[in-house]
């Protein structure tokens, strides 16, 4: 029997979606659980989050934000809230042991995975940990056609299995090659945002308008986006995002949860005034 896989991304310290999504996916009977990265930074719960994250994950990813905390790029500071939760990440068992082992691998390495015929990604297969998988502002669609075509061609090319999951942009995605453009049927409920979605000669970049499940994708080359638990963006819908995938459907899913009380958390915490706003707007929001 094929495994049900709950697969996450991006929770970013949001302690409140994580539970949702969890409890979400054990009611939608998912049998494993995949984390694909960036589990701290940005949230009031980064240790929780941790923690939750380990005891539950079949597979779990670093990410960027992983990265950042370990080693701190020269080109700019931490964010006030990953300096902020520095310390408290440092009394942790589970970090210590996430730390040792960035530090001995790189993120890069535990950024990606291939577990049969999926590959887990936090952000490309080339470049696991930093490279957007994203075609880009939609006036760029007519103009830039063909470039942006051969690129996600290529980023479709680098995974090294047919079924290939990423986060790292927050943004629920599906990119495949338009031969199979088919099982992205408005007829069977899977609806497309039209100012993400991208569609070339070659691929498709399709962006869900909402919960959907794409069925029948078994012999479908794929990369999926499963968007962000603690920190959906771009669409306006501020429900945790994550997916499920059975080897043969995927289901795009959106989970309500108190995102006001994480914005509680938030205001209590004494980092830079501006980007509290902006974080809770964005929770607020899904902007």
């Amino acid at each position: 029997m094929p495994t049900r896989w709950a697969i996450l991304s991006d929770i970013h310290g949001n302690l409140e979606a994580l539970e949702a999504v969890l409890a979400d996916a054990a009611a939608q009977g998912a049998e494993k659980i995949a984390v694909l990265g960036d589990v701290i930074d940005y949230g009031p719960d980064p240790v929780a989050c941790l923690e939750r994250v380990s005891a539950a994950a079949e597979v779990w990813l670093a990410g960027n934000h992983e990265e950042e905390a370990v080693a701190p790029s020269e080109e700019q500071a931490p964010s006030p809230i990953l300096a902020w939760s520095l310390p408290r990440l440092e009394e942790s068992a589970v970090w210590q042991e996430l730390r040792a082992k960035i530090i001995a691998s790189g993120a890069p390495a535990l950024a990606s995975r291939v577990v049969g015929s999926v590959h887990f990604v936090h952000a490309s297969a080339a470049r696991p940990t930093i490279q957007y998988v994203w075609p880009a502002h939609e006036f760029q669609y007519i103009m830039l056609n063909h470039q942006i075509d051969d690129r996600l061609t290529t980023f479709l090319g680098e995974f090294q299995a047919p079924h290939g999951f990423n986060g790292h942009t927050h943004v629920p995605a599906v990119l495949t090659r338009y031969e199979h453009h088919g099982v992205l049927d408005p007829y069977q409920g899977v609806r497309r945002n039209h100012v993400h979605t991208f569609v070339g000669p070659r691929a498709i970049f399709f962006v869900p308008d909402g919960p959907c499940v794409v069925r029948g994708i078994g012999e479908v080359t794929m990369a999926v986006n499963v968007g962000s638990v603690g920190q959906p963006r771009r669409l306006g819908d501020n429900r945790a995002s994550y997916v499920l995938f059975d080897g043969q459907d995927l289901e795009f899913r959106r989970v309500e949860y108190s995102w006001m009380r994480t914005a509680a958390k938030l205001a209590t915490i004494p980092f830079d005034e501006e980007q509290r706003r902006e974080l809770i707007e964005r929770l607020e929001r899904g902007i």
